[in-house]
């Protein structure tokens, strides 16, 4: 599955940019997000990549893109920025679990356009910025969950919300090779 413009879902004050190269939906912070649903497309308990680009414009916790409801055994996978480095939280069973949370060395600039991967391979996740070096982590697998796909939040929209600018989110169902995500980076 890819996730475009005409398939995103739906944007809760988050606003689309129509005029730059760069243009991406527009998040202050506050309440902005877009919830893609529960998608039987989008699976999680496979190989799977998510990539984008970012522009935040705040280090401390910007979620990117999250399959996570703090209720419930909702929980899948939340990836963010948190202290200025690439975060992962991944729940093998839909419980939070210490043991998976991934804090990489990958570190991000605040106001600086920067493309990021996430992706599962093979009981690991890997995280990388402008198609870069990986940085992997052993993640068995990741819990299918019922949670809505959210771009810029995640717990129901109201946790960690991204404060910046996300451009052209992928999500796909396969593992993509590093040819392939320096083809999307280009």
């Amino acid at each position: 599955m890819f996730l475009s413009r005409a398939i995103m879902g739906a944007t809760s004050s988050a606003t689309l940019g129509t005029t730059a190269a760069y243009d991406g939906y527009s998040f202050d912070g506050s309440g902005d997000y877009i919830n893609a649903g529960q998608d039987a497309s989008i699976v999680l308990t496979n190989d799977f990549t998510w990539a984008g680009w970012i522009y935040p414009t705040d280090d401390t916790s910007e979620t990117i893109i999250s399959r996570y409801e703090s209720t419930g055994n909702k929980r899948s996978l939340v990836w963010q920025v948190s202290s200025g480095v690439l975060t992962a939280v991944g729940s093998t069973d839909g419980t939070f679990q210490v043991g998976n949370v991934h804090i990489s060395t990958v570190s991000i600039t605040t106001n600086v356009w920067t493309f990021v991967t996430l992706r599962l391979t093979g009981g690991t996740l890997y995280m990388s910025k402008n198609a870069g070096t990986e940085e992997s982590f052993t993640q068995a697998a990741v819990y299918g969950g019922t949670a809505d796909l959210l771009i810029g939040a995640h717990g129901a929209g109201a946790s960690e919300l991204f404060n910046g600018t996300i451009q052209n989110p992928f999500v796909f169902n396969t593992s993509l090779s590093a040819h392939i995500r320096l083809l999307i980076l280009i």
